[in-house]
């Protein structure tokens, strides 16, 4: 693999057209490079309030594309859940382990996911977060996969942007309306929030098994 030596996170993602998806190198050389913050902007703060609006207590919870885990340290303390954290950088794990040790962190690349470490648990809501368009190879298969980690009556919240059509260069053909997501998504559709964030769309979706 070439090194990159970049601050850029595009070089290390997805850059002219094309996914690079080079995780790894991403989380060594970049501090942030989503600009998390403490997860605080409104696209977190909406998303937070659905996770709670269909939480109860005692349920399981796993954050499928954690990163270092901010976002995973804030639904873990204000929904008081069990929760564990997953991304494909063993960088990003390790991060998160040491920032929130309370939290479970587990490397898991969701592209391989025939590989799953979760196979033997059930979760009550799995999260996938500003993850899909890291996913596009694989999507439609990972979508029909994810339900099975899902207990009977549990859900599954998607929160993602998406492109306005003239500013997507990438996934065209599989992804470029919530429209294309659901039907992806095998399991009953409960909630669909949308909004605009500049030109773009962002949706949240929430779906029922």
């Amino acid at each position: 693999m070439v090194e990159i030596n970049s601050k850029d996170y595009r070089d290390y993602y997805i850059k002219d057209g094309k996914l690079i998806g080079v995780f790894e190198q991403c989380y060594q050389k970049i501090d942030d490079p989503w600009d998390v913050g403490d997860a605080l902007d409104i696209t977190y703060n909406i998303t937070l309030g659905v996770i709670e609006s269909f939480y109860k207590a005692g349920q399981k919870l796993l954050d499928l594309g954690c990163g270092k885990g901010v976002f995973t340290k804030r639904i873990k303390d204000r929904c008081q859940c069990y929760t564990v954290g997953s991304d494909i950088s063993k960088t990003a794990c390790r991060k998160a382990s040491i920032s929130y040790p309370d939290i479970t962190f587990i490397p898991y690349d969701l592209l391989k996911f025939e590989q799953c470490p979760f196979k033997e648990e059930q979760f009550d809501i799995i999260l996938l977060n500003k993850v899909l368009w890291g996913l596009i190879p694989r999507l439609s298969e990972i979508m029909r996969f994810v339900p099975y980690l899902i207990r009977q009556g549990g859900y599954l919240i998607i929160s993602q942007h998406l492109f306005h059509p003239a500013n997507q260069t990438y996934g065209k053909d599989v992804l470029s309306t919530v429209q294309d997501l659901e039907k992806m998504i095998s399991i009953k559709k409960e909630l669909l929030i949308e909004f605009m964030l500049g030109v773009n769309p962002y949706i949240i979706l929430v779906s029922q098994k």
